[in-house]
């Protein structure tokens, strides 16, 4: 078993960068869960971990777009990720929610 460096596709204990296609980026995550025979996934925030990180991902990922789908604005959203995510780090993403509202 080797190593996989997947970068931003995927964070350990951190809050994900709010990107638009988020249904996009939760098939890439499934299609690596199915793909990948590693040992070690190299991450683009947090220390390396393994790849039970990619179905952490995807969880993360569904729940967060339906905390977008319920959320009246950015200051909302941040509201509901603190509280479910209290110990997350690079909480300075959490400045960038505004992203999440834009077509």
């Amino acid at each position: 078993m080797g190593t996989a460096i997947l970068q931003d596709l995927v964070y350990n204990n951190a809050y994900f960068f709010p990107g638009m296609d988020r249904p996009g980026w939760i098939n890439v995550l499934a299609d690596l869960r199915n793909k990948l025979e590693v040992e070690t996934l190299l991450v683009g925030h947090g220390y390396p971990t393994s790849q039970g990180e990619l179905t952490a991902a995807i969880d993360y990922l569904s729940e967060y777009s339906e905390m977008v789908a319920t959320s009246s604005g950015p200051e909302e959203l941040v509201a509901k990720m603190k509280e479910r995510w209290p110990k997350r780090m690079a909480a300075g993403i959490l400045d960038l929610q505004g992203f999440a509202f834009r077509n």
